[in-house]
């Protein structure tokens, strides 16, 4: 009686249709064969039960080599927010920034920054931007080198701006935009800035 009654069973969880696979199917994640998305690095690891743009940078990197030598590198990094203008609703712009290190000729490395603001700006031939980082606000002198892109006026400022983008958790900048009515503040994440991903590895040649 009692094999009888475990085939039963057996063949009770077969005529329901598919048995442990559905139940294991139905787990939290998927069970067997299913696909897991894992979780994206912008994410908070569950922490907060949602994005926190405080736990990873935004920062991508990229490079520019001849043979074994990095010459050139850089970082770019996204507003978290976006902006219209009148003449396109629906077309949504972000505002990005990059920091370039190069190698130049006579052996020293140029550490620039430019802001690329997409649409022109009321900074004609220079302005005062204003960028708040990690919550101090500050005036950097800049010029609009063409039409929706910023670069500071001098080393000077563009030494210090490097530094801030560099070492700085948040920035604000505050955009004129000639098509908007106000001032718009393009809103950045550039916590763990990696200082090692922007490395020059240009060797150096002396005359015999």
């Amino acid at each position: 009686m009692k094999k009888l009654a475990v085939c039963a069973a057996m063949l009770s969880l077969v005529a329901c249709g598919g048995g442990y696979d559905d139940i294991d199917s139905s787990r939290p994640g998927g069970g067997i064969g299913s696909t897991v998305t894992n979780p994206d690095n912008n994410g908070d690891n569950g922490n907060n039960g949602g994005n926190d743009n405080n736990q990873f940078s935004d920062w991508k990197y990229g490079s520019q080599t001849e043979g074994n030598n990095t010459f050139s590198t850089r970082a770019t990094v996204f507003s978290d927010n976006t902006f219209t203008v009148p003449t396109e609703p629906d077309f949504q712009k972000r505002v990005s920034v990059e920091v370039q290190r190069t190698a130049i000729a006579t052996g020293g490395i140029a550490e620039t920054v430019t802001i690329n603001t997409v649409e022109p700006v009321k900074c004609t031939p220079s302005c005062d931007v204003v960028i708040r980082f990690d919550g101090v606000t500050s005036r950097y002198r800049m010029t609009q080198a063409s039409d929706g892109v910023l670069k500071p006026l001098d080393k000077v400022v563009e030494d210090r701006l490097f530094n801030q983008f560099t070492t700085a958790k948040e920035a604000i900048v505050t955009l004129p935009f000639m098509s908007l009515p106000q001032p718009f503040e393009a809103k950045f994440n550039i916590k763990n800035y990696d200082v090692s991903k922007m490395r020059l590895t240009v060797e150096e040649t002396t005359a015999p």
